[in-house]
Parts: structure tokens; C-alpha cells; sequence
């Protein structure tokens, strides 16, 4: 359950309120009083129902190295917090204010694809396929409540720790829909799972979500993997790829994010460095001087002659070509990650996807 805040009371009529505009919304859509775009190319859209941290920019990853090399692959993103408007299409020099942090992250890895961004997922849509005919399938990053644009497969996420059925609509909770919206996804995935969550457990978190004939569930968790040098011709330990391996260098670390969920970052930074000092920030924290100032403080803190700091991937595209940061990048290092499904699903949840991009299919 969300934790309890001393304003939920007062701001349970705004959510009221607030459901009642998602509800008549979504009724005017299932009625067909709302127009509803289709596209000629298979659609796929990753979203879901609540505010925060979900997984969507790691499971679109996900879906890029599964599809890339079948397909001539493009994501589609709002490009969140981003400066621009409109259309953009990401190139070499693009930066976070020109597309927004993830949609920066995934251009980084995966040049191969097309990335894009639109506020208007149609008229994104449009544009896209205007500029890139050769596109074969569009990934729509966080695009389950834009309905006019309907996708051919929905692949809706629910953060484990934070089960939809015991939340509150915004404001006084996360979500952005009730969880009977979950009756319009094609595939549900708990996200975040422990490694080692029990059968009874998956069966009793199914039980909360009425599941429909056709739809699937899925069970995935975050996996940490590489370490990076963030400037691999500054810093000094640019070849190392693990965190077991900075701390056999003797190396004293301390940590900042800007992440909706920065918990399972600190925890699995401080399995191998238990004192090292977490600075947390706002997710899609745009850094500035008295930001800076604060990670500067606290690295100046550790005593040891090796030392660095550590960020995730997402955060690196806030710092990779800002200023301020400068004459830190020889200490600077973000680690990746991706996710893995629990109990064997991996290859059923491939099975599905590879089957609706198949099956959908004319642009070749």
C-alpha cells in the first residue's frame, strides 16, 4: 500500500473528481464518440496505470534487443521533460533537452533504431512514419492512456512493491486510472519482483487483477549489470565492469539519483560499499549549481586515495554534457540494467511478441 500521508484525507475528493473525468473520458472512447487512430505498421505500447517508477525505459530496452535485429525498429516517446516541442528525431548530438532523458538513454544504445519524440502521439505517429517510410514497428513508450491512438499490442506494468489494487487515485494516490483499466492491456507484468518470490505469492497477485480470456501475466525484476566509466579517456578505472571489481581496487564510493524508486539502487550500491554516503533527488532531476554542490561535498568527504562516484544510466544523461559537473567526469561512473523474467517466462513472453509483430506485419 502507498505509505500513509497526512494530506490523503483532504485530497481524496480531488481523486474523486479526478475519476470521474478518467471514467466519462474513457467512456466516450469505448462508445466511439472520440475518434481512434490506426497506423499500417505493428504497434506496440509499454505503459501503465500509476505516476513513478515502473520500468517502462529498461522493458523497452528489452523489446529493442529482442525486435532490432527482425525488424526496422523506432520508439516513440513523449520525450519528457525535455525543452523542445513537437516533433524531434534524435540524432548524434542530441541532448537531454533536445528528447528528454530516456528517450536520450535508449538513442545512446541502440543507434541502429529510430528514436523519436511528440507530445501527440499521433500526430507523432504520422510524422514518423512520414520521415522513416522504411519503419517496420514502433515501440510506444508510456502511451497507455493516449486512446487515441490505439496500439496493437498493450504491455501494461505494475511496480510489485506498490500492488494498483491498494492504491489511490492521483491526487491522493499514484494512479492514473483505476485498476479496471487493466481490462484493456494485452499482456500485465509485475515489475521489480525478488529474484525468489514464491508460487503462492505470483497466485495471490494474480488473484487481485480478474484477468480476462486472451490476457497474459508476467512476472519480471530488475537486474544490475555493468559498470561504466561515464568518460572512460578520463577516468581511472575506465576498464572495470563490475562493482566488485572498483571495490577490490580500494576504491571508497558514494552514490546519487534522480529515479522514482531510488531504493534498490542504494541497496545494491551498499552490498559493496556499506558506509557509502546516497544523495537522492527528484526523478528527471535536472542538475544545477547547489545540486552539484551537494554531490561535490559529499566526494570530498571520502578519504580514500581511489574514490568515485556512482549515478544511474538515466542520470548520466543529466551530467554527460553539463558544465558543472567538469571536474568531476575522471570519477564518474553509472551502471546499466535490464531485467529478466521470473520462473522461466522469458521465452513465452519472446513467443508473444515475436508472434504479434509476425502476424502484423505488411511493411517489408
Amino acid at each position: 500500500m502507498p505509505p500513509k500521508h497526512p494530506a490523503r484525507p483532504a485530497l481524496l475528493p480531488l481523486s474523486w473528481i479526478f475519476g470521474g473525468i478518467v471514467r466519462f473520458r474513457n467512456f466516450l472512447y469505448e462508445k466511439r464518440a472520440c475518434r481512434v487512430s490506426t497506423f499500417g505498421v505493428p504497434t506496440i505500447c509499454i505503459g501503465n496505470i500509476s505516476v513513478g517508477g515502473t520500468g517502462k525505459t529498461p522493458h523497452t530496452e528489452y523489446l529493442t534487443t529482442l525486435l532490432q535485429g527482425r525488424y526496422k525498429l523506432a520508439v516513440l516517446s513523449r520525450g519528457y521533460k525535455r525543452k523542445t516541442k513537437g516533433f524531434v528525431l534524435a540524432g548524434k548530438d542530441s541532448t537531454v533537452e533536445d528528447i528528454g532523458d530516456e528517450a536520450l538513454q535508449i538513442a545512446g544504445k541502440f543507434p541502429e533504431i529510430t528514436v523519436a519524440v511528440h507530445e501527440n502521439r499521433v500526430k507523432g505517429m504520422e510524422l514518423l512514419l512520414k520521415a522513416r517510410p522504411e519503419i517496420q514497428l514502433v515501440l510506444l513508450d508510456d502511451a497507455f492512456q493516449h486512446r487515441r491512438l490505439k496500439a496493437g499490442l498493450s504491455i501494461v506494468l505494475m511496480d510489485y512493491g506498490r500492488p494498483v489494487h491498494e492504491d489511490f487515485l492521483l491526487p491522493a494516490g499514484n494512479l492514473r486510472e483505476k485498476p479496471e483499466a487493466l481490462s484493456r492491456a494485452d499482456i500485465l507484468v509485475y515489475s521489480k519482483c525478488p529474484p525468489d518470490i514464491a508460487t503462492e505469492k505470483k497466485k495471490k497477485m494474480a488473484s487481485y487483477l480478474s484477468l480476462k480470456d486472451g490476457q497474459s501475466l508476467f512476472f519480471s525484476g530488475i537486474r544490475y549489470g555493468k559498470l561504466r566509466a561515464g568518460f572512460p579517456d578520463k577516468g581511472a578505472f575506465s576498464t572495470l565492469s563490475s562493482l566488485e571489481e572498483l571495490k577490490q581496487r580500494d576504491c571508497e564510493l558514494m552514490c546519487f539519483c534522480g529515479i522514482a524508486s531510488p531504493e534498490s539502487f542504494v541497496n545494491h550500491v551498499r552490498r559493496f560499499f556499506p558506509q557509502a554516503p546516497a544523495l537522492v533527488f527528484a526523478d528527471h532531476h535536472e542538475y544545477k549549481e547547489r545540486d552539484v554542490a551537494k554531490i561535490r561535498e559529499a566526494f570530498g568527504h571520502l578519504k580514500a586515495e581511489n574514490k568515485g562516484i556512482l549515478t544511474t544510466q538515466k542520470d548520466f544523461m543529466h551530467l554527460k554534457n553539463n558544465p558543472l559537473f567538469e571536474n568531476l567526469t575522471p570519477y564518474i561512473y553509472y551502471i546499466e540494467i535490464d531485467i529478466h523474467f521470473v520462473d522461466g517466462q522469458e521465452e513465452v513472453f519472446k513467443e508473444l511478441i515475436i508472434n504479434y509483430v509476425r502476424n502484423n506485419t505488411t511493411n517489408s
